[in-house]
């Protein structure tokens, strides 16, 4: 007796490993998508707090014998030197990607936080938003009295 064995895969085994990882792939393509934009949110979320932590630390120590703040655009976030912003006193400023703005600046008067020597509070507490262009990412920052940055979610 001859037997016969068959070598190599059919067609339609084929066609059924072709269709799942299809099906694998448009499950997970859509997912993976957002994953860079949340990197660069989390990224510019650690460049926020840092220049807040910065601006107050620097403040309570009285660095240089000086007040510093942060003062707020749509496009950047700017550490300067002294009771306000002027515009020549700025020390660092970080500008945010393209496709992050912030927006719903919504504080007490001006657009710029001064922390007080010794203390660390603000007289001018308020919130703003860092939010993605196409709606997806959004982050609500509050600025508490005694200067302290909060964030949701």
């Amino acid at each position: 007796m001859i037997a016969l064995w068959k070598k190599g895969f059919t067609l339609i085994e084929l066609l059924i490993v072709i269709a799942i990882i299809g099906i694998i792939t448009a499950i997970t393509i859509p997912r993976l998508s957002g994953v860079e934009q949340r990197q660069v949110a989390r990224f510019h979320i650690e460049m926020i707090e840092s220049l807040f932590f910065e601006a107050r630390t620097k403040t309570i120590s009285s660095q240089e014998l000086s007040s510093y703040g942060i003062a707020l655009d749509t496009e950047s976030i700017i550490l300067f030197q002294g009771d306000s912003y002027t515009g020549s006193n700025d020390i660092e400023e970080f500008v945010f990607e393209s496709g992050f703005t912030l927006s719903s600046i919504d504080l007490n008067s001006g657009d710029d936080f001064s922390f007080a020597r010794l203390s660390g509070a603000i007289t001018n507490p308020g919130q703003f938003t860092l939010s993605s262009s196409d709606g997806t990412i959004e982050y609500v920052f509050t600025v508490t009295p005694t200067g302290l940055l909060e964030r949701s979610p």
